[in-house]
C-alpha cells in the first residue's frame, strides 16, 4: 500500500490532544525513532516505502 497526495489525520473520535516524539530504549533507537528522524531531517523526500524499508 502506498499513500500519494494524501493528508492523513487522526480519527474524529480520538481523544488525543497532542503528539510526542518517539524516544530510544536502552540507549538504542527504536524503529519509530529511526523513521521519525529520517522524516524530520528530510521532509518531503521519501515515500512511505522508502521510510519503512530504508537500509541502515
Amino acid at each position: 500500500m502506498s499513500y500519494k497526495n494524501t493528508f492523513i489525520t487522526i480519527s474524529d473520535d480520538s481523544t488525543v490532544t497532542s503528539a510526542i516524539v518517539p524516544v530510544s530504549r536502552n540507549n538504542k533507537p527504536t524503529i519509530a525513532v529511526i523513521e521519525y528522524d529520517l522524516i524530520k531531517n528530510n521532509p518531503y523526500t521519501y515515500s512511505q516505502a522508502d521510510v519503512q524499508f530504508k537500509p541502515n
